[in-house]
């Protein structure tokens, strides 16, 4: 997936007619090579430590407001990464997830395969279990139900925010939390 801040920090880095050699030493590595790598991954994915970004967003004279709407764009391309990713791969069985278990979540019955049909179960089997609380039916990786103790139930969708907070998988909005452009306040 390419990225909008990636791309920015190319960008500056042509539009200033700097080398890699010239970022990496001004960035204050010693061994060039590797940070020429560095920067080249920065430029491709978008993705580099806090400290790295701040130093470019200072070396590159980037305004807040531009290195804002790179990361906004980033943002918006895994929401659409992601959803079609979820959407594309159903789970190999459903399942019934409680925030207390320990060890094997129970599964849907493999005779089960609609999802009325596994709503149903999930209703009988939270009403039978009347001691677990924070009961989710997972449909499939995007869907799922919620499913109170007397039978109310809720249908839900896993959100991109959820997904990035589980597993790290961008670091745009903590990048953009943190915003400095290398002057003093």
């Amino acid at each position: 997936m390419s990225s909008k801040l990636g791309d920015l920090f190319r960008e500056k880095r042509i539009e200033k007619n700097m080398k890699l050699a010239e970022v990496a030493k001004a960035l204050g590595y010693t061994n060039m090579h590797k940070g020429c790598r560095k920067i080249l991954q920065v430029e491709s994915t978008g993705w580099s430590s806090e400290d790295v970004q701040q130093k470019l967003v200072s070396l590159y004279k980037i305004t807040e407001r531009e290195y804002h709407f790179a990361i906004d764009a980033d943002i918006e391309n895994a929401r659409a990464e992601l959803n079609k990713l979820l959407s594309r791969y159903p789970l190999k069985r459903m399942y019934l997830q409680e925030s207390s278990w320990k060890g094997r979540r129970p599964l849907v019955p493999p005779e089960i395969t609609t999802e009325e049909d596994a709503l149903k179960w999930g209703i009988d089997f939270v009403k039978k279990n009347p001691s677990i609380y924070c009961k989710s039916l997972f449909i499939t990786s995007k869907t799922y139900y919620s499913i109170g103790n007397n039978g109310n139930y809720v249908k839900c969708e896993r959100d991109y925010n959820d997904f990035c907070q589980n597993q790290h998988i961008y670091n745009a909005k903590h990048a953009k939390l943190e915003f400095y452009d290398g002057t003093d306040r």
